[in-house]
């Protein structure tokens, strides 16, 4: 769908009456909607997925009034990515936006004719406000297009809500609302408030406790003395366990921390605010590695790094508490917010609609694609990092050396008999000729998948913009070392 700015004026006029019929010219027929990202959020640090510890009371009790999406993967490892198929629709392949790929040639960010979920409901006669941690979520990898209010600067979620809640308690805008809230919290560096940190990780006095002194000490001078969002890991290769023990607890204080803040922000959704009865999505990019396959953070194309939780809270249409168990894609968001809103869908998109699961129904068994794009400038033309979820296969293949083939590793995993993916069946007891043919089968669905997401690409930019290459910013470099994504 070409975007408005890009149509001739009657064009333009004729497509806003025919959004307007179609969304529903009537209050009632669009919700507000609230959709909060909490960034590197594992679906396990939530007890509604089967965390014990306690952490998530508001998200829990807003699951119970939810449809939980117990299988939600996301398509990218990454936050500039991911958010971007959030966004767009479309898988990271075709829109090629990337977190950090080269600071002396510049990052790819959102080529603006790509048009957004806020696009869309501005277009809809929505007022869209956005309350972001900044980063790929700020201003210049135009993720945030379409949002008239955007405050994108690294704050912390305490400010992200404070800041949200002002703008609904003052705004005399009458216009349904579409309101984003995205923070970092529970991103590296972990390192919550004392008292959070003293409830959920303060039994421990090891070598982390100087490195939170240093981050707190580089918080508090403020200006350009921003934390090193790796000083945490910084010393790493000394660590016994009770120190990657105390790192868990960390994030797990983060979550805690997170949980109450959007506590304050799901209450203005009951309490006859503009938000009363708002769809609610609750959501993360991608999750966190703990060291399950040998990496910290998040890289991988494993169940820790994509499972991410999807909770959403329709209006009136269903009872609480129902649980999805079938395999979803964090990509089907965007055409089911604007399914559930009214909205016509997008006329070029990989998302599908999650609706017609609320009411029992079931969709047809889908691939899960996922793919990085931080190697773009690479010598290779396709993915770095590539997976396949269908079925009861999981498949990942992953380059050491974008420009070697040779070193690609190839790792097929059964998903039903081995959720934690521990046990490649390519080489384990030698790989038979069934876990072959699984190989080659998932091999030829990333195939025609990027194939087919290559098309989508050229089809939208119709040559009008290869790319949006990102604007060398000291600003903006400094708060990717506060978030770790560069430095070490």
């Amino acid at each position: 769908m070409p975007k408005l700015s890009n149509l001739p004026s009657p064009w333009c006029l004729a497509l806003l009456f025919a959004l307007a019929c179609s969304g529903g010219a009537d209050d009632a027929d669009r919700p507000p909607v609230l959709l909060v990202i909490v960034d590197t959020l594992r679906a396990d640090a939530l007890g509604s997925y089967g965390n014990e510890l306690g952490l998530s009371p508001n998200l829990d009790r807003l699951a119970q009034q939810s449809t939980r999406f117990a299988r939600c993967f996301a398509q990218a490892p990454n936050t500039a990515t991911s958010h971007a198929t959030l966004f767009t629709g479309l898988y990271p392949w075709s829109h090629r936006v990337a977190n950090l790929t080269s600071l002396e040639r510049g990052t790819p960010g959102l080529p603006p004719v790509f048009e957004t979920l806020a696009e869309r409901f501005a277009a809809a006669g929505y007022r869209t406000a956005a309350f972001t941690d900044g980063g790929p979520l700020g201003r210049i990898w135009n993720l945030c297009q379409g949002f008239e209010v955007l405050e994108g600067r690294y704050e912390g979620v305490t400010a992200k809500v404070d800041q949200a809640l002002e703008w609904l308690q003052t705004s005399e805008d009458e216009r349904p609302t579409f309101l984003l809230l995205h923070t970092y919290q529970v991103h590296l560096p972990y390192v919550a408030p004392p008292e959070w940190v003293a409830r959920f990780a303060g039994d421990y006095t090891g070598p982390l406790n100087e490195a939170i002194a240093d981050i707190r000490a580089a918080r508090e001078a403020g200006g350009e003395a921003q934390p090193d969002g790796q000083r945490l890991l910084r010393d790493r290769e000394e660590f016994v366990e009770r120190d990657w023990e105390q790192l868990r607890a960390l994030y797990g204080a983060e979550v805690a921390f997170t949980d109450h803040e959007l506590g304050r922000l799901l209450a203005e959704t009951e309490t006859g605010g503009e938000l009363e009865g708002a769809i609610v999505a609750i959501t993360s990019d991608h999750g966190e590695e703990f060291g399950e396959h040998g990496e910290w953070g998040h890289h991988q194309l494993h169940t820790e790094t994509l499972h991410v939780p999807l909770l959403i809270r329709l209006r009136g249409e269903l009872a609480g508490g129902k649980v999805i168990e079938e395999p979803v894609g964090l990509i089907d968001l965007f055409a089911t917010l604007l399914d559930v809103a009214n909205l016509p869908p997008a006329e070029v998109s990989d998302s599908r609609s999650l609706r017609p699961l609320f009411t029992g129904g079931r969709r047809s068994e889908l691939p899960l694609f996922a793919e990085t794009t931080e190697h773009l400038y690479s010598e290779r033309s396709i993915p770095w990092r590539r997976s396949v979820r269908v079925g009861n296969t999981v498949y990942l293949s992953s380059l050491d050396d974008p420009s070697d083939p040779a070193s690609e590793t190839v790792r097929l995993f059964d998903g039903s008999s081995d959720p934690t993916e521990g046990e490649n069946l390519l080489t384990a007891g030698g790989a038979s000729g069934s876990a072959r043919g699984r190989a080659e089968r998932a091999e030829a669905l990333i195939e025609e998948h990027l194939r087919e997401a290559v098309e989508r690409r050229l089809e939208l930019l119709d040559g009008r913009s290869a790319s949006h290459v990102l604007p060398p910013d000291e600003s903006l470099e400094r708060e990717l070392k506060a978030l770790g994504y560069t430095g070490e």
